[in-house]
Parts: C-alpha cells; sequence; structure tokens
C-alpha cells in the first residue's frame, strides 16, 4: 500500500476513535519546502477542547536504541490536546514534527525536546515531553495499516523544575508525579508540580 494511503487511512482511523468534526490541513516549514499535514479534532467530552494529531511522521526514521546496542525504526505519530484558547498548538505540533522528520531527533515515551514552547508561549512550561497516549491507550494501541505499524505518542509540556525531576528520579517517577497531582494536561498555563 502506498504512504499516502496508509496516510490517509491513519487519519480516518484518529478521526473516528478520537473525536468529532475533523480537519486536515498542511504546516510548512519555514523555507516552504516540507510540510506536515496536522489533524485537528473536536473533544466529544468537552467542547473546549481540541485533539490534534501528525500525519506522516511516520514516513520518516525514528531510530531507537534497543537494550542490546542495536538501532531500530520505530515509526510514530504525534498527538497534544489542549484548551480552544491555544490556537498554537498545530503549530507545536508541526514544529516537533520537523525536528524528527528534517534533523532525524528521535523520540520515546520519557523523551523530551527542550526549548519548544518558548517561540509559541510565554508560560512556565517549555518543554515537551513524549508520553505514551494514555488518555486513549484502549484505542491507539498495535496500530497496523498494511504492513506498516505506527506507535502514536503523546505530547505533554513541562517545567523546567519538572525536567529537572525527570533528570533526577527517572520518566516514571514524573508520571507518578503527575498522576498524584492529577495535572491538567489541557492547560498551557498550569502550574508546575515542582
Amino acid at each position: 500500500m502506498e504512504r499516502n494511503e496508509i496516510n490517509k487511512q491513519y487519519a480516518k482511523f484518529l478521526a473516528g476513535a478520537l473525536g468529532f468534526n475533523p480537519s486536515v490541513f498542511p504546516y510548512y516549514d519555514t523555507s516552504k519546502e516540507e510540510f506536515v499535514d496536522i489533524i485537528s479534532l473536536d473533544d466529544p467530552i468537552d467542547k473546549n477542547v481540541k485533539f490534534y494529531g501528525s500525519i506522516g511522521v511516520s514516513n520518516y526514521p525514528n531510530m531507537i536504541e534497543m537494550k542490546d546496542n542495536t538501532q531500530k525504526n520505530i515509526p510514530v505519530e504525534l498527538l497534544m490536546a489542549g484548551y480552544k484558547k491555544y490556537d498554537k498548538i498545530p503549530n507545536i505540533l508541526a514544529t516537533v514534527s520537523f525536528y524528527i522528520m528534517k534533523q532525524g531527533w528521535s523520540c520515546q515515551p520519557g523523551t523530551v525536546f527542550k526549548q519548544i514552547l518558548d517561540d509559541y508561549y510565554d508560560t512556565g512550561l517549555k518543554h515537551i515531553l513524549f508520553n505514551r497516549p494514555f488518555l486513549w491507550e484502549d484505542k491507539l494501541s498495535d496500530l497496523k495499516f498494511d504492513d506498516k505499524k505506527i506507535n502514536p505518542l503523546l505530547l505533554v509540556p513541562i517545567s523546567e523544575r519538572e525536567l529537572e525531576y525527570k533528570l533526577s528520579h527517572g520518566y516514571s517517577a514524573l508520571e507518578d508525579l503527575f498522576g498524584k497531582h492529577n495535572i491538567d494536561i489541557f492547560d498551557l498555563e498550569r502550574q508546575s508540580v515542582i
């Protein structure tokens, strides 16, 4: 199956699994040579929330080091959610996508891309933490289209102190702290839990 057809199937799947009122727009890099499609969906539960997803990042390598020190390509697509007032979330998602697509940055649960939000919002949350898509884990596990497996990752903005905590105590400890404080991942202006 062709890459574009797989991308279309993935977009249709996301629209059916996560929300309603889907729309897809291309977001271009600064040179206007590369683009990534971003799908936006309305949350079926909270009318103030939108979900966003990349379409096409999985066409690019995401090389992850395995326990035996070999490298394996783990194709990913990215998800981010937020209150509708944060209208630059698709731009944030596109920026992160371009780092993977054009710069070859790799990501997996626990990875942090630093200083991503600074260009878009002046809040205490500056970095992006990659997570399993815990909001939709029952719907987004074991996704396969033709012979291509896609691994969605959820982007969660974090503060400098939360990043320092992760570096000192590990990704699982930060996840536990977020669970304990029941953070609102839709709020790009939330207070740091540390």
